[in-house]
């Protein structure tokens, strides 16, 4: 009895390696979703904790990067100015390239908690979470690292001078430049700032920005926008993965359904052997579980994979790639839990058609 037991257990067949493929591909899609979720999160979280105090941010137009304001415009204004402009990252000597935003800071006052960001030509401050993405593409940065950064108007070569922490008011992506270098690689830059940032409660500030045209808008609340957004792409991603674990449910049941049909035999042997019927309805469960397991374990790791070759494959070809999967255990056992409960659920009704079996031939 045991080596029959053992047979129909062991036994593989081309249908359960198509489901376990189907299993896999559902993980791998469930993996890849929630780590993208968790980055977008993730993002948001350190720009939140980068603003908690609740500065004023003043800039023109409808966005940071197009936002283009001669400096003097904020003469008599106690502020931090900042000039922004989007730029490909490569260490010197290396093929890949991250790109990002540069930033020339102004800060005299210290209200971005950075006044050392000030800096002369041919030096760069980089954020922790910038020496991270590039130490995920094998690329490590240290200080006195040669970079070049390329913007829309040509290449500038800069050395590393330090890596700042998150706790400052510049997001940890970001490189900062002097004025001079930010110029060469975006001229739109020279004598202009992107966008000026308050001291909180400077309401005389914002009274003067605003009489020259310069609309301003409280940090979080340009957050806040951003984190409904992320909620609403949440959400969607959500009503996807319950169909997902659906189509996990239906593999396993039909899968199931037609080894109950070849297996009869096989059943009714047991059951003359002394198999119990829960025994039996144990068998097809643990069977149901065991496609489950390999699916998701296979798919776990390949949607890790898959998302992480999406983030290299943008940086590469010079797309922004400030979001990147958060792979936490979180991230990791969900979709688990997820395609075993279904794959579970799948499998309790060919299981226990499979108790119902009688040594006989008819079903009870």
């Amino acid at each position: 009895m045991a080596n029959l037991w053992f047979r129909m257990m062991s036994r593989r067949s081309r249908r359960a390696t198509w489901t376990i493929v189907g299993l896999g591909l559902c993980a791998m899609y469930l993996t890849g979703t929630i780590s993208l979720v968790g980055g977008l999160h993730q993002t948001t979280a350190g720009i939140a904790d980068n603003f908690q105090q609740g500065p004023v941010i003043a800039f023109e137009g409808d966005n940071f990067l197009g936002s283009r304001i001669g400096v003097d415009n904020a003469e008599g204004v106690s502020c931090a100015l900042v000039s922004l402009a989007e730029v490909r990252i490569a260490a010197v000597g290396q093929t890949v390239s991250v790109t990002t935003y540069a930033a020339n800071v102004e800060d005299p006052e210290g209200i971005m908690k950075m006044p050392a960001a000030n800096l002369t030509r041919g030096s760069a401050l980089i954020g922790s979470s910038l020496a991270s993405r590039f130490s995920d593409l094998g690329v490590e940065l240290y200080a006195g690292t040669l970079l070049w950064l390329t913007g829309p108007d040509g290449p500038v070569q800069v050395g590393v001078q330090a890596i700042y922490p998150s706790s400052v008011l510049v997001p940890s992506d970001w490189i900062i430049v002097s004025a001079r270098d930010l110029a060469v690689a975006d001229a739109r830059t020279d004598g202009n700032f992107s966008f000026a940032v308050l001291a909180e409660g400077d309401e005389a500030g914002e009274t003067i920005l605003e009489s020259r045209g310069i609309h301003s808008q409280n940090s979080m609340a340009v957050i806040n926008f951003f984190e409904r957004g992320i909620y609403q792409i949440e959400g969607a991603l959500w009503g996807l993965i319950a169909i997902t674990s659906i189509i996990v449910g239906l593999l396993v049941y039909s899968t199931l359904s037609i080894e109950v049909g070849v297996r009869k035999e096989d059943i009714r042997l047991l059951k003359k052997m002394g198999a119990m019927p829960v025994r039996v309805a144990a068998l097809f469960t643990g069977r149901g579980a065991y496609l489950a397991l390999l699916g998701a374990a296979v798919g776990i790791a390949a949607g890790y994979l898959a998302a992480n070759l999406l983030i290299s494959a943008a940086s590469v070809r010079g797309l922004s790639t400030l979001i990147v999967p958060k792979a936490d255990l979180f991230s990791l056992a969900v979709p688990f839990a997820i395609v075993l409960a279904a794959g579970l659920v799948g499998a309790l009704i060919p299981a226990a058609r499979a108790a119902r079996e009688s040594m006989g031939g008819a079903a009870e």
